[in-house]
């Protein structure tokens, strides 16, 4: 009995020496693997990055290409950044408050994405509330009160028409347009968001349109499907926003994180006259749709500058007008907000003001060390603001001024470029036959549609906009906005395209039951022809394109304005 206990304690003791030895070799297996883990994470985070710094050191900041609907026999008969319409533009005048515009593809501060079809309302952030994407419905301007007083409808039209030729001629000295033509700079916005592993989050609320998907994971799989095969989502509701490692933890875990966009619209403080805009030579898109270029001014496929100087020149940057434009919008923390951006013992100064700058705010440029300095390495187009918003993902390192005084920086941006200039007019507001309104909510109120580009159903009562009383609508809602007296404008829209609201005029009953024809009052790229004082721009695409900051492409550029404008530039030519 003693010998077999004895055996009995010698083999657990081996036993026990076995195990301990066993669970030794799992926990220095399973150290190597959290330590492989970690380096596997930490090189698909360098190699976002890697991906990045090239897509920035080959381009700006801007838009690549637009969707292509067309071929030829010359490669620039297909789409580039423009093709039929800038930024593929286009009419939804229809409907209250909704700008019309296709998918995008994009470059933001190296990241590379592209949009779903857009059709976006006019919202702004918030000027009372802090909270994450919390905006607000951008007013119309209101009707000046001496068309209002004209008289009657025909009164009011011919005094309507005069407004119009004021503004157009820039003319203060009878009219003061200025309070009731209101320049809006809408803008695209993306950043890094936390919500990768949680439910999609849409990147902002249209009426006509919404990304499919239900989670990040399916949106991925769909735009991988999309582009493998070949295949397009009719509704162009798939969107590629791609999901990055963004940091490794201590024990090997990746932290993931989403991008994400949105497109807001800001009322500009102090206006904009139209004698600062300059339309820019995409000369492959004036060839492609054989167009002069006084014709292609009046064009959708044109493309504009922010540009007051009488002539280019060279400027640094921090100091345009465009700017000055730029630093009234805010990041995600909304209007109110200030954030101080410190580095090394000094804080950034606003390189118009030298005063602190409010990083909260989009800026390109900023003072340090009494020298100005740009955002990016070589990024003109790049605008940046801070956010003290948790659901943007952090950046994080340690810089040092000394071996003694190291410290530790944490910081959240978004990153924007401008869009489009859309001009508000009266005719968003005017009414002369006072139609009823029924139904009127500004798109950004409301979820967006999950049934497609049809949009919510708004009672009509059956009716269509026909010419009976019938069949004229009664009142005017969300989606059937027809407020224009259709004698206002003469002549057919101008450039219509496939995308484009079908419904551009329609019969409405007034108050009284009379049928009036009345003319779509949303937004529209250009106007029709009004008698006196012809075809009216509304939206000016004013967008930075992700070539231009390619180093071919500068001289490409350079070389065309020589070429084009031969007689002015001779003396850049060999003598």
């Amino acid at each position: 009995m003693l010998l077999l206990t004895l055996l009995l304690m010698l083999l657990l003791q081996v036993t026990g020496s076995m195990a301990q030895d066993f669970q030794a070799e799992v926990r220095e297996r399973l150290a190597a693997l959290e330590s492989q883990n970690w380096y596997l994470s930490r090189a698909l985070l360098l190699q976002q990055v890697a991906m990045e710094e090239y897509r920035r050191a080959n381009g700006d900041s801007g838009i690549t290409v637009i969707r292509n609907f067309r071929d030829g026999t010359q490669p620039y008969h297909s789409a580039t950044h423009t093709s039929l319409s800038a930024i593929a533009v286009h009419n939804h005048a229809n409907t209250v408050n909704t700008c019309g515009l296709g998918e995008l593809d994009v470059v933001l501060n190296g990241v590379h994405f592209r949009t779903r079809h857009n059709d976006f309302p006019l919202a702004q952030p918030s000027t009372t509330s802090g909270d994450y994407h919390a905006v607000e419905n951008i007013k119309f301007p209101e009707v000046p009160p001496a068309v209002l007083n004209a008289g009657n409808v025909d009164a009011q039209i011919r005094e309507m028409r005069e407004w119009f030729k004021a503004w157009q001629t820039g003319d203060i000295t009878q009219r003061d347009y200025r309070p009731y033509f209101k320049p809006l700079l809408c803008y695209l916005e993306g950043a890094w968001t936390d919500d990768s592993e949680s439910q999609m989050t849409e990147p902002f609320k249209s009426y006509l349109h919404k990304i499919y998907a239900t989670s990040w994971w399916e949106l991925q799989e769909m735009n991988r499907f999309t582009a493998w095969t070949g295949d397009k989502d009719f509704m162009e509701n798939v969107a590629h926003l791609p999901t990055a490692v963004v940091n490794v933890t201590d024990d090997g875990k990746p932290v993931m994180a989403q991008w994400n966009y949105r497109i807001l619209c800001h009322p500009i403080k102090g206006g904009l006259e139209l004698s600062e805009l300059k339309l820019v030579d995409d000369v492959s898109s004036r060839l492609s749709v054989e167009k002069s270029w006084s014709q292609y001014s009046k064009s959708r496929a044109a493309r504009f500058s922010i540009n007051p100087l009488a002539q280019d020149k060279a400027t640094y940057s921090g100091t345009t007008r465009l700017d000055e434009i730029m630093a009234q919008i805010p990041g995600k923390d909304n209007y109110g907000a200030f954030i101080k951006d410190a580095f090394k013992n000094q804080n950034k100064q606003d390189v118009r003001t030298q005063q602190p700058l409010n990083a909260a705010f989009y800026h390109r440029s900023y003072l340090m060390f009494d020298s100005p300095n740009y955002r990016g390495f070589n990024d003109r187009s790049m605008f940046v603001a801070q956010t003290t918003q948790p659901r943007v993902t952090p950046v994080r390192s340690s810089f040092c001024l000394s071996e003694a005084d190291c410290r530790s920086y944490t910081k959240r941006v978004s990153v924007a470029i401008p869009l489009e200039l859309v001009f508000l007019t009266p005719l968003q507001s005017w009414n002369p036959y006072n139609i009823q309104n029924k139904d009127i909510t500004h798109f950004v109120e409301q979820e967006p549609s999950t049934a497609g580009p049809s949009g919510k159903t708004v009672k009509t009562g059956g009716r269509n906009g026909g010419s009976s009383a019938a069949a004229a609508y009664n009142g005017v809602n969300s989606m059937n906005y027809f407020l224009t007296p259709k004698q206002f404008f003469t002549g057919p829209e101008i450039e219509v395209d496939p995308i484009d609201a079908k419904q551009t005029s329609a019969s409405v009953l007034d108050p009284s039951g009379n049928v009036r024809v009345v003319s779509s009052s949303g937004l529209r790229v250009l106007l029709p022809e009004i008698p006196g004082v012809g075809v009216v721009r509304t939206r000016y695409p004013v967008f930075p394109v992700h070539a231009e900051g390619n180093t071919a492409m500068k001289e490409v550029e350079a070389l065309t304005k020589i070429v084009m404008q031969l007689k002015e530039n001779t003396f850049y030519l060999h003598n």
